[in-house]
């Protein structure tokens, strides 16, 4: 009786967590932090790979390091308040004045890190329009206070200029900036969140939006709550007393990309306590198979994860209409599927931010009795 209490006690402690920090996440007030930077910077990132956050010539000094060459910066800055006297600003290197007050995103990632920190005023300019679904954003395109610069792949540079913006945000590419970028004379700050394997390094870069907006206290705390919540989690699914195996994605043109071993969706499922078919690929990303290896490796696998666009009835039908060859499998026979509708859910918008949540949503999937009343956020079972 006494063990029971204290798996309910703690059962009900991860629920209130969870809770909290959506409410938190949604309620948090504007906040503007110290003019002046703080003296010493000793854990930022603490799981990031991609930037750093230092203090130089008494200023923050914001890293972004490449994703391919180990320790090499592709970008680097101070970051001056607005108050300081420009004759005390540092000798040599660029400087960056904060808080940024026109900025151009180009990817949903690092303008829904605006949204969260009360900063979405200063996002003047974002990338394919059509695909948001935060309803603030979606109000502001509609009013003409922010614009679509960007889309299938091809940019709008007359109104990238005309927009004036302070900074570009980018993902960048391994061959250099793209030429049009170039040409609007202003500054570049490249954004490989992408390329962070674990999930709470990936949810770590709302402290670079923090450090732009003069708001890292309020990022800080955010994250803080992420990363308390994902090992509570953690914690949690190791209590599970059976660890299915689970395979990811489906095909497409005759080939199926598995994530490797060591990518961000292979550590969450790590996490959730589950068998990754594929955990021993030493590979960060994903990585072609042939369907018929697929088949023969993954055919008995308890779970299967598919993320992706989708209409608001998808099903099994729709899903074996897709791909005779998907009812092979026992995850899909036994109605096992763990599906995210990417649209629907905001996933290629806040899901970065929101590990927890997102491991919670594949706890709840495969180990149901440790989350008995928890409403599933990104993942759930497909109907």
């Amino acid at each position: 009786m006494l063990l029971m209490k204290r798996k309910y006690t703690g059962l009900l402690l991860v629920i209130g967590i969870l809770s909290g920090l959506c409410f938190f996440s949604c309620q948090h007030p504007a906040h503007v932090e110290e003019q002046m930077p703080r003296a010493v910077v000793h854990d930022i990132p603490q799981f990031a790979t991609g930037f750093r956050i230092v203090v130089e010539n008494g200023f923050k000094k914001l890293i972004i390091l490449s994703p391919w060459v180990d320790g090499q910066e592709l970008f680097s800055c101070y970051i001056v308040p607005d108050s300081i006297n420009p004759d005390l600003y540092p000798d040599s290197g660029l400087i960056v004045r904060a808080p940024l007050k026109s900025v151009i995103s180009l990817s949903a990632t690092q303008w829904m890190g605006f949204v969260m920190l009360d900063g979405i005023q200063a996002v003047k300019g974002i990338s394919e329009a059509s695909f948001v679904t935060n309803n603030l954003v979606r109000q502001r395109l509609d009013s003409g206070e922010i614009i679509e610069v960007a889309s299938n792949a091809s940019y709008k540079p007359e109104l990238m200029v005309g927009l004036k913006p302070d900074a570009v945000l980018y993902s960048p590419f391994r061959v250099g900036i793209p030429n049009v970028l170039s040409q609007i004379h202003t500054i570049l700050i490249p954004w490989p969140d992408y390329f962070e394997n674990d999930p709470l390094g990936r949810a770590e870069w709302i402290k670079v939006c923090g450090v732009l907006l003069q708001k890292s206290q309020l990022a800080d705390s955010i994250f803080d709550n992420v990363v308390q919540t994902y090992d509570s989690l953690r914690i949690l699914a190791r209590k599970a007393e059976k660890r299915p195996t689970i395979f990811a994605d489906k095909q497409f043109s005759g080939q199926w990309h598995i994530p490797g071993g060591q990518s961000y969706v292979a550590r969450l499922f790590a996490d959730a306590n589950a068998q990754y078919l594929w955990a021993d690929n030493e590979s960060n990303a994903s990585f072609p198979l042939d369907i018929e290896t697929i088949v023969s490796k993954a055919a008995e696998a308890d779970f299967w994860r598919i993320a992706h666009a989708a209409p608001d009835d998808y099903s099994y039908d729709l899903l074996a209409a897709e791909y005779e060859l998907y009812k092979q499998f026992k995850a899909f026979q036994n109605k096992k599927v763990i599906f995210c509708n990417t649209f629907k859910t905001a996933y290629f918008e806040k899901g970065t931010y929101e590990p927890h949540k997102q491991l919670a949503d594949l706890i709840y999937c495969m180990h149901p009795e440790l989350l008995p009343d928890y409403q599933p956020v990104y993942y759930q079972l497909l109907q």
